[in-house]
């Protein structure tokens, strides 16, 4: 494996590997910088493709497989496969490479079919409410789980297998199931789409295995290799043993990913502080990930995700059943649901606690309000209105929202009126202006 993945990085040039690691980092992205203009186009090209490729089955029948499985999920009613929203997946995926996207996308398709068979695509998208009884409670025993509501520096979401996966008491189809599920959720997030997901293979546990055998690594290779969202980063974790056992699962885990995920791979090995230490050099702090201080794994966040997941299902039927469009295989993902799971990069947090203050968009936000406050204790009253509409531009122009949690809503957040983002940039001013002395005196009545 280690001959491989030299090999791998040797045949990219120097600017490649360059770019790579500073994606790797958290430095800068890689991803196509984008415009309505530019997907729109990129959509169509990706549907004019998928056409000729359709004419040239029909043309000479049996000469494209995997166009003949795209026209039979048309045919039994799988209508994700037609929704704009999930397709600008595999070309964010693809870096907007029309026909890698495109191979991507049906790739995505066969394993789908080889793995559920053709019910796949006659069945709804999974979801809380549709898995079996062992399929949540695989779920619900949290070794792979999308980090709840928290990113890395760069504002990628987070996911991992942080235990043992599954075991041999489940079979390989509640695997695929379960995991491609917590992938697509992660998919959700536009963000990520654009900036790759940051990945780890935490096994610390010498006497446990993260993959099982041959054949599920190359399902979760296929997997990885498929779905509507790349992996940026990736960390394996591993104890300093040199054990047979855990050069086993090192092996294991890299052949679960292709070439693309592979030379993203960083390690580290050690003691679960010395691994934390090393993930803390590449933007992720240590209380990030679902592990105790110790390295066991912690449940409770991810059990509110489950519920925060079921809440917007819930909803999301109930407005398909409502409106008459709900099916066997509606895609339920791509309705409207206006709650917010996690919050972006540059979001203003509301209220108090340290993990709000230390977001990155309240750190922001409080930079820029230091930058005006001199400005803001010698001015009118109205030039104080006008200032913190300032203030409020440039935390838009950044992408950024106002954003209040509400635990009604298990946690979810959702984005305030105007009136309450100008009051909590206000309170900010008053705030640092109540501790500035003398200066005080200066501000005009």
């Amino acid at each position: 494996m280690d001959v491989l993945l030299a090999q791998e990085l040797n045949n990219l040039a120097f600017e490649e590997r360059e770019g790579i690691n500073e994606e790797i980092h958290g430095v800068r992205s890689l991803a196509v910088i984008e415009s309505a203009q530019l997907v729109q186009d990129a959509l169509l090209s990706f549907e004019n493709l998928i056409r000729s490729r359709i004419q040239q089955e029909q043309a000479l029948p049996g000469s494209d497989l995997l166009i003949s499985l795209y026209l039979q999920a048309q045919q039994l009613g799988y209508a994700l496969i037609h929704q704009p929203s999930f397709r600008v997946g595999f070309l964010r995926a693809e870096f907007f490479r029309i026909p890698n996207a495109v191979e991507r996308f049906l790739q995505h398709l066969k394993l789908l079919h080889d793995v559920l068979g053709e019910q796949a695509f006659r069945e709804r998208p999974l979801t809380l409410s549709n898995m079996s009884v062992r399929e949540s409670k695989l779920l619900r025993e949290g070794s792979f789980q999308v980090v709840l509501g928290r990113r890395d520096r760069f504002g990628r979401r987070i996911a991992g297998v942080f235990d043992q996966y599954g075991g041999p008491n489940y079979t390989l189809e509640a695997k695929f199931r379960v995991a491609r599920y917590i992938l697509m959720a992660a998919a959700e997030d536009e963000e990520t789409q654009k900036k790759g997901l940051v990945f780890f293979f935490y096994q610390m546990d010498s006497s446990s295995m993260v993959f099982h055998d041959e054949q599920e690594q190359v399902m979760f290779s296929r997997l990885f290799e498929s779905v509507p969202l790349r992996v940026s980063a990736l960390h394996m974790c591993l104890p300093d043993d040199a054990s047979p056992q855990i050069l086993q699962v090192k092996h294991r885990a890299m052949r679960s990913f292709g070439p693309v995920a592979r030379v993203r791979a960083r390690f580290h090995v050690g003691t679960h502080s010395v691994v934390q230490s090393s993930i803390e050099t590449f933007g992720i702090s240590s209380d990030v990930l679902p592990l105790s201080n110790t390295g066991g794994l912690k449940t409770q966040n991810h059990l509110k995700w489950i519920g925060m997941r079921r809440l917007r299902e819930d909803a999301i039927f109930r407005v398909a059943g409502r409106d008459g469009i709900a099916g066997s295989n509606h895609p339920a993902q791509h309705l409207s649901f206006s709650w917010i799971e996690c919050p972006g990069l540059y979001d203003v947090l509301l209220g108090r606690g340290k993990p709000k203050m230390n977001h990155v968009g309240n750190v922001a936000m409080r930079a820029i309000v230091m930058s005006k406050v001199n400005q803001y204790i010698s001015a009118t009253k109205q030039e104080r209105i006008d200032i913190i509409e300032e203030v409020l531009l440039e935390i838009r122009a950044s992408g950024g929202r106002f954003l209040k949690e509400d635990q009604n809503m298990h946690g979810y957040w959702s984005e305030v009126d105007v009136e309450t983002a100008r009051q909590k940039v206000g309170i900010f001013f008053r705030d640092i202006r109540s501790n500035t002395g003398p200066k005080a005196s200066a501000a005009k009545k």
